[in-house]
């Protein structure tokens, strides 16, 4: 008994990595709304810090990078017209707003001061012909797969440039740091021309999921009982 309760504390203590997990959430173009708290309570943001790209500088707690580049706080905002945001009239991208040449930009990063337990971002102007791989990765570890996979989204090669999805990631057992772009294995057009707007992201206190809380009571136990004897 007194070697199963040291086992059990070595993993509540070793292990809690093996209960954390991202969830992804995705939302058709369809879910817009100019009006922004009713498309905000319907992505799930509502009372989140909202980066609308309205102007050139970045909300609190919020940079951005590009190509591993040192992070941005501020960015000069572009009218990509109305079908090419997901608030106001301004979004941003790698190319007009970031000032990296066209067709260079491989990767780009929205890092997180506080981290954060759940971030949202909407893109728009992607085309899988173009952008066949573009994966979610956050923490630089896990990879979420490709955007264009994810329920919800909506080619812009269709129709023509338009908003493309919405995806919010929510964090169990962990926190969000950083959320990167990232080209996959097909080499194409790059990621100046995507448009990214209305960044949400929620910095209130992480609380672990019962599973971890559950662990650390056991070895807690554990190690009570191991001293004793």
């Amino acid at each position: 008994m007194k070697k199963i309760f040291l086992l059990l504390y070595l993993l509540a203590i070793v292990s809690p990595n093996l209960f954390s997990a991202i969830i992804v959430n995705s939302f058709a173009p369809t879910t817009f709304n100019a009006n922004t708290s009713l498309m905000d309570q319907t992505l799930g943001v509502t009372g989140f810090t909202i980066e609308n790209f309205e102007d050139n500088n970045f909300v609190d707690g919020l940079t951005i990078s590009a190509n591993g580049s040192t992070p941005f706080s501020q960015a000069p905002p572009v009218n990509f017209g109305s079908s090419l945001v997901w608030d106001g009239t301004l979004g941003i991208d790698a190319y007009n707003s970031l000032g990296f040449p066209a067709v260079t930009v491989d990767t780009m990063t929205f890092h997180l001061a506080q981290g954060a337990s759940s971030f949202g971002f909407g893109t728009a102007n992607m085309e899988i012909r173009r952008n066949p791989d573009l994966n979610i990765v956050v923490n630089g570890v896990t990879d979420l797969g490709p955007i264009s996979e994810m329920p919800g989204y909506f080619d812009t090669i269709v129709t023509g440039s338009q908003r493309n999805i919405y995806v919010r990631l929510d964090a169990v057992g962990e926190t969000i740091n950083t959320v990167t772009i990232n080209w996959g294995p097909t080499v194409s057009l790059g990621l100046d021309n995507i448009v990214f707007d209305h960044v949400a992201f929620n910095t209130a206190p992480l609380v672990p999921e019962p599973t971890t809380f559950g662990l650390i009571l056991i070895g807690l136990v554990g190690f009570i009982y191991t001293k004793k004897s």
